[in-house]
């Protein structure tokens, strides 16, 4: 019986490239967290494994002890946030929301770096594989309309890099897991939030043929194998990635940023904040 299983009583839903990575880590003593590996992805590409399949990731864990999963790809997916809702009705759910244009252009470097992609930055809004996860407004009201504004915690990347425990705090309050005291977290947890991808090869059927085969280890639970496989320099030498992604030129970002200036405002009133920087952010 469902019931009889151990799921996760918080879910942080992402979306990509907002930190999500280092929460997982940063929590990592103070919560039960899927075995072997970060995603399971289970509410969007492995739902036909079944929950058994799911709950085996979390079993063994001490009654008492906080179930949490971190998977920024149920952010968009409406199949996701339904099938979480019939499962784990009363599960807790996070939605961390960054500089939209900081993010969308590091979740393209990651998707171009997979092989994925192979379109200009520029073009990510007109690209369902990305536009998706930029809809923050919209993605944010279906998942407080599911699980209801009480539920559901809003928190703001800015707010983890100007005070980090802060962010903690609220994050573990909401969860209801013991806070997490940031002073004692590795040093490389403290000086690094964002996985950051440098690299990415010129062949883009290649890195999408070992992305591919990374999912297929996942699939098989080589999770060891799969973390290996992660490592930026084994990466960057198995697909050849020798080209460096250059920075994000300002006249794009600034082109960008009147594009997403409708969404921007809709999340300041959403969150009832001013999002200033977000719009004309400091040199």
């Amino acid at each position: 019986m469902a019931e009889d299983l151990r799921l996760p009583d918080f879910i942080a839903v992402g979306p990509p490239r907002t930190g999500t990575s280092w929460l997982h880590r940063a929590i990592a003593e103070n919560v039960g967290r899927p075995r072997g590996l970060k995603e399971t992805k289970y509410f969007t590409e492995n739902y036909d494994k079944g929950l058994d399949w799911y709950a085996a990731f979390f079993r063994d864990y001490p009654p008492r002890l906080r179930i949490a999963e971190i998977c920024p790809q149920y952010f968009a997916f409406d199949e996701a946030r339904e099938r979480i809702k019939h499962h784990i009705p009363n599960c807790r759910i996070m939605c961390t929301l960054r500089d939209p244009v900081e993010r969308l252009y590091s979740h393209w470097r990651l998707v171009r770096r997979d092989g994925w992609v192979d379109f200009p930055f520029e073009k990510s809004l007109t690209e369902p594989v990305l536009n998706e996860h930029a809809q923050y407004a919209r993605n944010v009201m279906k998942w407080r309309n599911v699980f209801g504004s009480e539920n559901v915690l809003v928190t703001i990347y800015d707010d983890l890099e100007r005070n980090p425990q802060a962010y903690l705090d609220q994050i573990a309050d909401f969860a209801g897991f013991p806070r997490v005291q940031y002073s004692e977290l590795p040093v490389k947890l403290r000086e690094q939030r964002i996985n950051t991808v440098t690299r990415f090869s010129a062949n883009a059927r290649r890195a999408a043929a070992i992305a591919q085969l990374q999912e297929r280890l996942k699939r098989a639970h080589v999770y060891k194998l799969v973390q290996f496989w992660g490592r930026r320099w084994f990466w960057d030498w198995i697909a050849g990635a020798s080209n460096e992604f250059p920075p994000l030129d300002p006249l794009v970002a600034a082109r960008m940023r009147e594009q997403m200036l409708p969404e921007i405002e809709a999340v300041e009133k959403l969150v009832d904040r001013d999002l200033s920087n977000w719009k004309n952010p400091a040199n």
